[in-house]
């Protein structure tokens, strides 16, 4: 679920960035700088997601984390997805512009 929490995340940031730089409130940033504000957006919600679930089995023993290993494969797998997404949709950008 982790892997495609990460890859929504990403949509979510891809698409809200793309549209924030079309309406002119970021400037013009290239593909890359969007690209990395997507990841590095999609990893902070990641680790803010870890810490939230900390806190709720602190406060209301959830008992969602497992252990350290099991918070960092959480982790891990929201950043692959993150990635994963990023790796399609520049893939499918490339297709697109080379079909012209």
């Amino acid at each position: 679920m982790h892997l495609v929490g990460g890859a929504a995340i990403a949509h979510f940031f891809a698409r809200s960035l793309t549209l924030a730089a079309g309406a002119g409130l970021l400037g013009q940033p290239s593909q890359l700088v969007l690209g990395a504000l997507v990841f590095t957006s999609t990893c902070t919600v990641a680790v803010f997601w870890e810490f939230a679930e900390w806190a709720f089995d602190l406060y209301f023993e959830a008992k969602d984390q497992l252990g350290l290993e099991d918070t960092f494969l959480d982790m891990l797998r929201g950043i692959l997805g993150g990635a994963l997404y990023l790796t399609a949709s520049g893939i499918l950008s490339c297709r697109r512009a080379a079909r012209g």
